[in-house]
């Protein structure tokens, strides 16, 4: 719970709500995911992060996938 970092400044007037999970699947792989929304002015973007990988994955791998990925894509 709380708040994690998301790379860099956003756009003002921008809002981001996410909610962060993690477990493992049945295979014991590692699963990070991150499913949230952007909004800014009259726009909406909904975006859904997930990382699977071994027991070294990141705490914050989803989040950090989605931050890159909304950056690149000018939504951040």
């Amino acid at each position: 719970s709380g708040e994690h970092p998301f790379g860099g400044t956003c756009p003002r007037g921008t809002a981001l709500s996410a909610k962060t999970g993690s477990g493992r699947d049945k295979t014991g792989h590692q699963v990070r995911w991150l499913v949230g929304q952007v909004t800014r002015a009259r726009r909406s973007w909904v975006f859904v992060s997930c990382v699977i990988g071994g027991d070294e994955t990141p705490a914050l791998a989803a989040v950090d996938l989605a931050a890159q990925a909304l950056h690149r894509e000018g939504v951040m």
